[in-house]
């Protein structure tokens, strides 16, 4: 998949609420929040994008999975294993 993220595209800033236990856990170990975030945010988004994908195209690919179980494949006489 092709990683749409830039690690060059300007800043914003924002507001964010973390939960104070992480913070006290986090006690001196000098983590980069914004980095942590983007990365976090980074995956989520490839998460969906592919969940997404899976539901719009779900039903076409066990669609063709029946006709494969059905038909075969039209490369299925030319293999040789």
């Amino acid at each position: 998949m092709k990683d749409e993220y830039n690690s060059e595209t300007p800043k914003k800033p924002i507001k964010v609420r973390i939960n104070s236990r992480l913070l006290k856990k986090e006690n001196g170990l000098n983590i980069d929040y914004s980095a942590a975030l983007e990365s976090a945010l980074e995956e989520q988004l490839r998460t969906e994008k592919c969940n997404r994908w899976m539901r719009e195209n779900g039903a076409a690919i066990e669609e063709y999975n029946q006709f494969v179980d059905a038909y075969g494949t039209f490369s299925d006489s030319a293999r040789n294993f």
